[in-house]
């Protein structure tokens, strides 16, 4: 079998002294990790090319260490899994485009803007509600504008969705970040979307305070009760999973609502999301039945879209052109990210690092995993993307030292999530709605600072993991 050179020896035992031999298939490991990162953040090149790339490699790398064996069934698993997986992809961002067309979009504007907008659960329930049906960087540019409308200056408003929206980015579009680290990691989605939920909830009331106090500067009469919706998004977890974030979104907006403009408000506007209700109903349905696999979401969801545009009378050939647009790149890389993961599973080579980072950091290393998740949505622009680089490191480096993997990934998950208050490309485009080019440097520089209070709870619980395992 092939070995490393004595440079990347060199360079690999700097950074990782360990007793552990430096193996080929950990420096594979590495090289899958830091590839498409580099050519995303530092040659700025789009996911798309960062995925040819990294599978060329991965290819490549399989072929030297294990030969043709078994490339064929190794290749087809990983085509499947990113197909289901872009399924939902495509179906979520349809009905969101359906709606738009049908003009839900609009109506909302209209009710929610007057009459005193309730500006904390706009900002961040109802961006999480909007991102649970979306994500590509929708609630920014949707509910940003939405506030600026109603009476807020441009940087609040949009600052307060930027980083308003985030506890839901793991559940966004139907939980496509969710599905996909559970995926690649072979383990039950429900069980990570719960738990990725109950760890989030302690973010979620971190980004509450902040957007309420620093962007906001509201009291505690509108405080207190988003206080108790965070309480509600951890019990709500184990029961709605992957769907928490579009129930709970649906849950803040109508409180906001009621206690803005009373419950005739609330009503009228629920109306005006008639189909928002009647999926996630539909999708609440089919799970209680036993059909809450990918392929059965999809077919809710496509379902959902046609039926509103049936009873509409109203079949929109722009909302498919839209999606399609939106989604083809996105589409492209989760395929190609998928069977990486495959060949670097089937391969041992995350396995072989993760052995390395256990020795080296040893269990020290899960305090580091929300915050490798968020840097990885930094630098990819996606959690989805940060999920489909580091999830089987993750989950190896939690078999290696003995944690609980589903609660692990769930780090990772809400990390990868929160990181998307710093995504430049998530940034560009709320700017671009409300105040331009002019606002971005203040954005980035107050995301960043956000995100370190924010991430905070996730680290806290990662120590208290770290306890109840010792």
């Amino acid at each position: 079998m092939a070995t490393p050179s004595p440079l990347l020896r060199v360079i690999f035992r700097y950074f990782f002294p360990c007793r552990r031999g430096v193996s080929l298939h950990a420096l594979h490991g590495l090289a899958v990790i830091l590839l498409p990162i580099a050519v995303i953040a530092v040659l700025r090149r789009g996911v798309v090319q960062a995925s040819a790339v990294t599978l060329a490699y991965a290819l490549a790398a399989y072929l030297l260490t294990n030969g043709h064996a078994d490339l064929p069934g190794i290749l087809a698993n990983g085509l499947i899994t990113g197909l289901q997986i872009s399924s939902i992809i495509f179906t979520a961002i349809y009905f969101y485009n359906v709606q738009r067309g049908l003009g839900v979009e609009e109506e909302l504007k209209r009710r929610i803007g007057s009459q005193g907008a309730p500006f904390l659960y706009i900002a961040v329930f109802f961006s999480g509600f909007v991102e649970s049906f979306s994500g590509y960087g929708v609630p920014p540019a949707v509910v940003a504008p939405l506030l600026l409308s109603a009476g807020l200056d441009p940087f609040r408003a949009t600052v307060s969705v930027v980083v308003g929206h985030t506890w839901a980015v793991p559940l966004a579009s139907i939980g496509v970040p969710t599905a996909v680290l559970a995926a690649l990691t072979e383990v039950d989605v429900g069980q990570l979307a719960a738990a990725t939920v109950v760890s989030g909830s302690l973010s979620l009331a971190a980004i509450i305070a902040l957007v309420s106090a620093k962007y906001l500067r509201q009291g505690a009469r509108e405080i207190l009760p988003a206080f108790a919706l965070a309480l509600l998004f951890a019990l709500l977890g184990p029961v709605t999973k992957v769907y928490s974030a579009a129930v709970l979104g649906l849950v803040g907006l109508t409180l906001g609502l009621v206690l803005s403009g009373g419950l005739g408000r609330a009503l009228e506007t629920l109306v005006v999301l008639r189909y928002y209700l009647l999926l996630v109903l539909l999708l609440l349905a089919s799970n209680l039945l036993g059909f809450g696999g990918l392929q059965y979401t999809f077919l809710v969801i496509l379902a959902a879209a046609l039926l509103s545009q049936f009873l509409e009378r109203k079949f929109s050939r722009d909302a498919l052109r839209r999606s399609i647009s939106m989604t083809t790149r996105s589409i492209i890389a989760v395929v190609l990210f998928a069977v990486v993961a495959e060949l670097v599973k089937r391969g041992g080579y995350m396995r072989s690092l993760a052995l390395i980072l256990a020795e080296v950091a040893g269990p020290l290393y899960a305090l580091a995993v929300p915050i490798v998740g968020a840097v990885g949505a930094y630098a990819t622009g996606s959690a989805t993307t940060s999920n489909l680089i580091f999830s089987t490191l993750q989950k190896s480096y939690a078999d290696a030292v003995g944690f609980d993997a589903v609660a692990l990934l769930a780090l990772q998950n809400v990390g990868g999530g929160l990181g998307g208050m710093v995504s430049p490309a998530k940034i560009a485009v709320a700017a671009s709605t409300t105040g331009g080019k002019e606002l971005e440097p203040r954005l980035f520089r107050e995301g960043w600072k956000a995100l370190s209070v924010v991430i905070f709870p996730q680290v806290l619980v990662a120590f208290l993991l770290l306890l109840g395992r010792g």
